[in-house]
């Protein structure tokens, strides 16, 4: 037994020896960047008041490459990552501004690195706005392992960290970033150098750090649903102010619910149960369709009861897509609806409409699988919550992902929103009340200008390009298409009820999704008779 141990410690001194020989040091940091979902950095500077943070949550999946997970930044933007076994690789880049997908995995951090040996990776980007590729950069990364140093940090002592240089050079700019990174822990320190500017940024909080118990929060307190309470928020993204109301309770679903209305015009009827804030249907205002929770299948989790800081929360259901106001299942199908969240840190949130003191920062993530469409919708951002008022900052982004090349992705409800103001709404009781009628009503007078559907004349090909348009939609929302696109159909036509195929075209435009548009005019074209 005494032989093998020693046999052990000479193969172990050994491998030792051969690993710091020579000029060239081979060190495995792959423990000091840790890489799971709710995992978390919050960062302060001096030149700016805010937090700054990064967050692990949520995933999706990429045409032939499979399944990355989401690193979320402030302003709505996310990295789409995937882990190897050297290293972590970068498959897409995300923002309010569009989106780049390299030709190949960039590296975003390389888990073995030898002194005075840089690693380099270069790709070509293609750049995307809503559905249109705009265009193809060159983008380069080179790591240096600069050092390995013992660091302390909240009076912990950690040894063995690494100091990383990144040089990113994209688009003919460039930015360096030194990473202090410590075992388990990830970026202690944090030194940006970009545009002769250089900022320095020391860590505040972080996943995984129990050194003393987590904090825990009332979400009633934090996401009061007052009926009549209007919050109007400046949009930093379209520099306009939109509103945000909460309405009267309402029956939906066999639940009684608060409606949440979004500025988009989409609905979540939410309640609260003894999970946390529930929304068993949420009507989408584009589609015009309805996601309903049937009994007894329970509600998806927008966010727990209590909020635990640090502490990331998930939730996963299945829903049904149903017709609007009557919430009849339109197929038998179940789109999977994942949600997660995670309190990050506490921080004043200064608003238009005020300082908010010790609010709580939340990062979100959704995720919307309809998997007989080989489509997803990514939601993901982070919300401000202050107690006693609400959401009063959220950077969020929305993306349309599909599994299609003949569907590209787009991005879609970008949400950079503060505070300016919250009003409450005086609430009416509406009494009926019982009214004389007389002997005889007189007969109704037609208003509209415009034709019934069984009158409409056809002309040329307008006919086929209707069809065409409702064949070409999803099978589940043909019926929807087909009956929003005749209503516009027969409104444009006039009294006469004469359909060219320049009333469908413009039909089309009125009912089709923005992102939608060009291409389903662009399938109409060959239909055109002049």
């Amino acid at each position: 037994m005494r032989t093998v141990r020693n046999l052990i410690a000479v193969s172990a001194v050994a491998l030792l020896s051969f690993c710091w020989a020579g000029n060239a040091v081979a060190i495995v940091i792959k423990g000091h960047f840790p890489f799971h979902n709710g995992m978390f950095w919050n960062y302060s500077s001096d030149g700016e008041k805010r937090l700054s943070s990064f967050a692990i949550n949520g995933v999706f999946t990429q045409e032939e490459i499979g399944t990355t997970v989401i690193l979320i930044r402030d302003g709505a933007v996310f990295s789409a990552l995937r882990q190897e076994w050297d290293g972590i690789y970068l498959y897409g880049e995300y923002g309010p501004d569009g989106f780049m997908i390299p030709d190949k995995p960039q590296l975003f951090l390389p888990y073995v690195l030898d002194f005075d040996k840089p690693v380099e990776s270069t790709v070509t980007f293609a750049k995307y706005k809503n559905t249109k590729k705009t265009g193809e950069v060159t983008g380069m990364v080179v790591f240096n392992l600069k050092s390995i140093d013992d660091l302390t940090y909240n009076n912990r002592e950690y040894r063995n960290c690494s100091i990383v240089e990144k040089t990113v050079r994209i688009d003919g700019r460039e930015t360096v970033e030194t990473m202090w990174m410590a075992p388990s822990v990830g970026p202690i320190k944090r030194e940006v150098r970009k545009n002769g500017k250089v900022v320095t940024y020391a860590l505040a909080s972080w996943g995984g750090n129990r050194d003393e118990q987590a904090k825990r929060f009332a979400l009633k307190e934090y996401l009061p649903l007052s009926a009549g309470t209007v919050n109007t928020y400046g949009d930093r993204y379209k520099n306009r102010s939109v509103a945000v109301e909460i309405l009267q309770q309402q029956t939906k679903a066999d639940h009684r619910t608060i409606p949440y209305v979004e500025p988009t015009g989409s609905k979540y009827y939410v309640v609260y149960d003894d999970r946390g804030l529930v929304n068993p249907v949420k009507y989408n205002a584009v589609a015009g369709l309805a996601c309903v929770y049937f009994a007894p299948d329970r509600p998806v989790v927008l966010m727990p009861n209590e909020l635990i800081m640090g502490e990331m929360y998930e939730s996963i259901a299945y829903y049904r897509v149903s017709q609007w106001p009557s919430l009849t299942p339109i197929m038998d199908f179940y789109p999977e609806m994942k949600l997660s969240s995670i309190p990050l840190c506490i921080e004043d949130v200064t608003t238009p409409a005020g300082t908010y003191k010790d609010c709580i920062k939340v990062c979100l993530s959704s995720l919307s699988t309809a998997f007989n469409m080989q489509r997803e919708k990514v939601k993901i951002g982070y919300i401000w919550l202050a107690r006693g008022v609400g959401i009063v900052r959220q950077e969020s982004i929305n993306l349309d992902n599909t599994y299609l090349a003949q569907s590209p992705n787009f991005m879609f409800d970008i949400f950079l929103y503060d505070l300016e103001k919250q009003e409450r709404k005086q609430l009416e009781t509406v009494v009926k009340k019982s009214m004389p009628q007389p002997a005889t009503a007189p007969a109704v007078q037609p208003t509209a200008k415009t034709a019934q559907p069984g009158t409409l004349t056809w002309k040329d090909n307008s006919k086929a390009m209707f069809e065409k348009t409702v064949s070409s939609s999803p099978s589940f929302m043909q019926s929807m298409v087909e009956k929003k696109l005749l209503e516009s159909i027969t409104k444009n036509a006039g009294q006469g009820g004469i359909v060219t195929e320049e009333v469908v075209i413009e039909s089309v435009k009125e009912v089709t999704p923005g992102p939608f548009v060009e291409k389903s005019l662009k399938d109409l074209e060959p239909l055109r008779t002049r």
